[in-house]
């Protein structure tokens, strides 16, 4: 199966409005997968079973091979809230 790859979101046949039915699903299922896989590799921010929020580093840690724990929180808004103060701390 060949895959068109768009370097444009508006050059694809979703937008232009002629498409078929196996394009659409196809696009849909693709543009899918790539959310998933951007929000579980890149968010800090994991739900415990206990029901609260614990932001990870987002490198493992060479000695131990683990991600490091930055925190942990009752509400992930405040879990979100200190993740921009360590993005801010970082970066500046």
């Amino acid at each position: 199966m060949r895959v068109k790859v768009y370097k444009n979101v508006f050059e694809s046949p979703l937008c232009s409005g002629s498409y078929d039915l196996n394009t659409a699903v196809f696009s849909a299922s693709v543009e899918m997968a790539a959310y998933r896989w951007h929000a579980s590799n890149w968010s800090m921010i994991r739900k415990l079973k206990s029901g609260e929020y614990r932001i990870y580093s987002r490198h493992a840690d060479k000695k131990t091979g683990k991600k490091k724990n930055l925190g942990t929180f009752a509400s992930r808004t405040a879990a979100e809230k200190h993740e921009r103060a360590i993005q801010y701390f970082k970066h500046g």
